[in-house]
């Protein structure tokens, strides 16, 4: 989008709001890049550089910006893109074994859950196909990313994704350095943590047509903060930029990412916790059921793609052409809230030449590819930006689960279990999703200052099964279904001075019903018949205010679902149609400059969320609320953080409370962080520069139960997870 300002006098009307607020006074347009103030030698940092978000003066929605500094000033390498952007408003993240050294489990973005909005990396929407859900430790780590936008609503026509309507977390690659470069890290701390890492940058190579290229190659080893949970992550990154003319760009990127990690399924029981302590997870029984030898995950994963930006003839067009995989070996117990084996109680049975306390569990694979394409083509038209394209998808899925006897070295159990398992399998099965979404918006610019973007996505979504075990009847299944829905979206921007805008929108959101509509006991007309897509209408209108001294954000939302899926957890886990549904609420995000190297960071949001019959939705935090005070001045700086996270409302299996039956009402929380760097120019021996990091995470040791986690399938008991304690993280960094 154009930057683009009236021809009134608004640069005097922006001095006389910045004399009011005592503010200095912002430059006309062109004269400043508020959206990306570089500070140059001995000035003073302003608002916009030291923001850890902010708000976009050139957005039609709600838009937190992390920029890089924020990312390698704050957390290490180990850090997964959740745990950059918890900072942001109306985010919830947190990991109970450490920054890093799990899978996110809490990710929710206004109240909705991870698979509710789309994740994108450089612009390609990636995820699991059976519920949209993303894997946070499984492809790109912190030194690879350059900037993550949260973008909190569900765009215009061009935003593509299977979940429009919850938003997009935009991740986007760093960009190879025009001077050459070497630089490398080693960072150890808590837990027995250590993370190394070397990027290497080759500049900008005239011999080969002034072509740039950067490789990064990561290696994070921990013990984790839990018991017995230990990460193994290897991580390499490639990324290729070849000018081939003035008006042509082909950027490929290759990412491989290969991870070992001990994890329990179903998070701890209260009593397991009061005996053992807040950071139980896994033992070292072998007899037992949370033995850390029978739980554990095996995962490889691959991205890549190859994107040619070029002009001709007044267009511009970007087409990437991209695959990714991911690869789980899986290998678990059945509950581990028992101490001992739990064969037969399981199984219902006592398999010939097995023992009913033997530990039983699965083997099993989820693995699957995507292939697909983003096309995008624009132009100037008359008084405004024509815009349209494809997204194109098409992802196969190969999910196995057998039965296996730990205790005899993880020996297949071929015996049919009623209701349990078929000839050892509790599932075997191929899936297909292929979608496609064309779609097309113009930018009307009415005035030089004035923007009105109404554009019409359309998306096509067909999922296919064949199973020779369906999860849920146990026997075969073969169906095929297609669901498809236009998505309609307008939105105004107005930039009523060069750096203040407001905006308003409104948009349909779509989501296609989750995979497990096709499984089932009854046939499969019946379900397919019963599960309409999720739909939304958002409405937004929100502000941003920019000068050299202050950022400021905020807005108000209101999402009105037709009918919302939730995962009910009632004696087995299922997947329910619950309704309409309201969610609403309004969010601020600032920072103020203060003098001396001083910044204050502050944001908060209030998200309600209620089923149109007045009951609560789940998993939806009440709000959220982070405060930091920030010093940046030479060669030092630091940071104190603070995030709130309010009350959350979860569905028990065994509590019954005021707030309804079976629901588990759990208090809010607050973590607080610590950041510290130094860095030295020119410290001689060959180097450019050295730096050193030091951060405090949950500096006040907060062992607070966090998060209902799930149902034992044996016991019935409700599992949950705690806040990880105190991790200290002491990294060192030079550059070649």
């Amino acid at each position: 989008m154009k930057r683009v300002t009236s021809k009134f006098s608004q640069t005097a009307i922006a001095a006389a709001v910045s004399v009011f607020f005592g503010l200095p006074a912002a430059h006309a347009a062109g004269e400043v890049q508020l959206e990306n103030i570089v500070v140059t030698g001995d000035k003073p940092a302003t608002a916009p550089y030291e923001a850890p978000t902010q708000g976009s003066l050139d957005a039609g929605e709600p838009q937190s910006i992390i920029n890089q500094r924020y990312i390698e000033n704050n957390l290490t390498t180990a850090a997964n893109y959740t745990d950059v952007i918890n900072i942001a408003p109306s985010v919830v993240d947190t990991t109970p074994n450490g920054k890093g050294n799990a899978e996110s489990l809490n990710m929710s973005i206004r109240g909705l859950q991870d698979g509710q909005f789309n994740v994108t990396f450089d612009g390609i929407p990636w995820n699991d196909s059976n519920d949209f859900t993303h894997h946070s430790t499984s492809y790109f780590t912190s030194n690879s990313i350059g900037r993550v936008t949260v973008d909190r609503g569900p765009g215009t026509a061009a935003q593509i994704g299977n979940a429009t309507f919850g938003g997009t977390v935009a991740i986007e690659s760093k960009d190879p350095m025009v001077e050459h470069n070497l630089n490398a890290a080693l960072s150890v701390g808590s837990f027995r943590s250590n993370d190394y890492s070397v990027q290497y940058d080759t500049g900008t190579m005239t011999a080969a047509g002034n072509g740039r290229a950067m490789f990064t190659a990561t290696a994070i080893n921990s013990d984790g903060a839990m018991t017995n949970n230990g990460l193994n992550r290897k991580n390499v990154f490639f990324k290729y930029v070849q000018p081939v003319s003035s008006d042509t760009t082909i950027t490929g990127v290759v990412m491989y990412n290969t991870i070992h990690q001990n994890v329990s399924q179903f998070g701890s029981t209260l009593g397991q916790l009061a005996q053992f302590g807040p950071n139980f997870s896994l033992s070292e029984n072998p007899s037992s059921e949370t033995y850390y030898g029978y739980n554990f995950d095996d995962i490889h994963t691959d991205f890549e793609y190859v994107d040619v930006k070029t002009n001709f003839a007044g267009w511009h067009v970007d087409n990437k052409v991209y695959t990714y995989a991911y690869y789980h070996g899986i290998n678990e117990t059945n509950d581990p809230s028992l101490t001992t084996g739990s064969l037969a109680a399981y199984l219902g049975i006592t398999p010939t030449g097995l023992g009913a306390t033997d530990v039983a569990g699965q083997k099993g694979l989820n693995n699957y590819r995507s292939i697909g394409d983003t096309a995008r083509f624009d132009r100037e038209i008359g008084p405004g930006t024509v815009r349209f394209g494809l997204w194109a998808d098409y992802q196969w899925n190969d999910r196995v689960l057998w039965e296996v006897d730990w205790t005899q070295g993880g020996i297949p159990i071929t015996q049919t279990a009623p209701g349990v398992s078929q000839n050892g399998f509790e599932r075997n099965l191929h899936e297909t999703l292929t979608t496609l979404a064309p779609f097309v918006e113009y930018e009307f610019r009415p005035t030089e200052s004035i923007s009105v973007t109404p554009g019409l996505r359309y998306t096509s979504f067909r999922r296919s099964l064949d199973a020779l075990v369906d999860q849920y009847s146990l026997g075969p299944n073969n169906n095929s279904h297609t669901w498809s829905a236009a998505q309609p979206s307008i939105y105004v921007l107005d930039h009523l001075l060069p750096n203040w805008s407001v905006y308003a929108q409104a948009a349909r959101g779509f989501l296609a019903p989750n995979a497990k509509v096709t499984y089932s006991g009854v046939s499969a007309a019946q379900v397919l018949s019963s599960q309409s897509p999720q739909t939304t209408m958002n409405y937004q209108v929100g502000t941003t205010w920019k000068t050299e001294r202050v950022t400021l954000a905020a807005d108000y939302y209101r999402i009105d679902f037709s009918n919302l899926d939730a995962l009910k957890l009632t004696g087995a886990s299922s997947l329910i149609h619950s309704g309409g549904a309201i969610y609403k609420g309004e969010e601020f995000e600032g920072t103020f400059a203060i003098g001396a190297g001083f910044s204050l960071y502050g944001n908060i949001s209030h998200n309600g969320s209620q089923y149109k019959d007045g009951t609560p939705v789940y998993y939806a935090p009440s709000g959220t609320s982070a405060i930091s005070l920030i010093f940046d001045s030479g060669p030092y700086f630091a940071s104190i953080t603070s995030k709130h996270v309010g009350s959350t409302i979860y569905n028990g299996a065994n509590t019954n409370n005021a707030t309804g039956v079976g629901a588990v009402t759990l208090d809010g929380y607050t973590v607080h962080d610590l950041a510290m760097a130094y860095k030295l120019d020119n410290p001689g021996a060959g180097l450019k520069d050295a730096k050193i990091r030091f951060t405090v995470s949950n500096f006040s040791n907060n062992r607070a139960v966090y998060f209902l986690y799930n149902q034992t399938p044996v016991t019935g008991v409700d599992t949950y997870m705690t806040l990880a304690g105190r991790a200290y993280m002491l990294g060192v960094s030079a550059d070649f």
